[in-house]
């Protein structure tokens, strides 16, 4: 079921926002590449953060959302128990070039990580109810996309803290 709904269509592009410029830094980005994520959740969570301004114009299939916000909620909660633990060092340990300025960005980075991703699941969750009541009012009385994954239902467990 394709959608255009704007206020979808804006809550996907204040998602890719945040990811791009609050979790995937420059000091924390290269410790993703620890993460036990498959390259399909890879390939979905690039759709949401760069390819998003294509799916503003053409509109977005909702069963491809759900499965964009359920990869986005498996990194959430990788992220959350592999890379907030120790993100100082992690972000201290990428730093390419010395510097007062960029450390100090780089711990501000580590210490803001895990309130970021706290940020990110929220909207998440609040994009995952406003593609249910998208699709409710869509197809009333038909099955619901999101209830034909059974992964799905798993959505709010990942996201929580």
């Amino acid at each position: 079921m394709l959608t255009r709904n704007s206020d979808i269509l804006t809550l996907v592009d204040r998602l890719s926002e945040h990811y791009r410029l609050n979790v995937a830094s420059q000091y924390l980005r290269p410790a993703f590449f620890r993460l036990d994520v498959s390259r399909q959740d890879w390939d979905h969570i690039e759709t949401v953060a760069e390819k998003h301004v294509l799916y503003r114009q053409q509109g977005w299939h909702l069963d491809e959302l759900y499965a964009c916000l359920l990869s986005l909620a498996r990194f959430i909660h990788k992220a959350r128990r592999q890379i907030v633990p120790d993100a100082r060092s992690v972000a201290l340990g990428n730093l390419r070039e010395n510097g007062p300025d960029k450390k100090i960005k780089a711990e501000m980075s580590a210490a803001n990580f895990g309130s970021n991703l706290g940020l990110m699941a929220s909207m998440v969750l609040e994009l995952f109810q406003r593609c249910k009541d998208e699709e409710a009012s869509l197809a009333p009385g038909v099955v619901p996309a999101w209830k034909k994954d059974p992964a799905m239902s798993q959505l709010s467990e990942l996201l929580a803290p």
